[in-house]
């Protein structure tokens, strides 16, 4: 009898510890969980959600992605690409490859995309991505932060789980 008990609390703590490792794996190296704490994104995305992201996928204009910077994890949406040219119009709104970056309801983009200071003409090396957050007033973005590294995106936003304003 005690043979058994013992056999049967092995077998609970074998898979117990292979539940454990295949989430280890899981979140480790295919998918990543983080809860945004800024409002860059808003209101696609809010303070306090939290995101899942996927890391081993290609990446497109428009995706949401999270991405680390400086030693800190942002959200953004890619705007531009490697070889797309930013430039200013003459009131300071953002163009990509000549295009001024529209208002987009549909995406919860209410505000004109406006760049401040010395923002002279330049394209986007290879290698790198422009980020915008939705929230294109308050959002620290690609426009303060510069090109951000694609080793630097963390991986792409597929899933969002509301925490807060229920």
């Amino acid at each position: 009898m005690r043979e058994k008990i013992q056999s049967i609390w092995i077998g609970i703590l074998v898979r117990i510890s292979v539940f454990a490792a295949s989430m280890w794996f899981v979140f480790t190296f295919l998918f990543g969980v983080w809860i945004c704490d800024s409002r860059d994104m808003y209101p696609a995305v809010r303070e306090g959600d939290l995101v899942v992201y996927c890391r081993k996928v290609s990446l497109a204009r428009q995706d949401a992605v999270v991405y680390e910077t400086s030693g800190e994890v942002r959200i953004g949406r890619i705007a531009a690409t490697a070889g797309e040219v930013l430039g200013k119009t003459g009131d300071g709104k953002l163009t990509i490859d000549g295009r001024i970056q529209p208002v987009q309801p549909r995406q919860g983009i209410y505000e004109e995309t406006g760049v401040t200071g010395n923002f002279a003409e330049k394209a986007i090396p290879s290698g790198k991505l422009f980020l915008l957050g939705d929230a294109r007033a308050e959002a620290t973005d690609s426009r303060k932060l510069g090109p951000v590294t694609e080793k630097d995106i963390r991986g792409k936003v597929f899933m969002l789980w509301r925490r807060r304003g229920i």
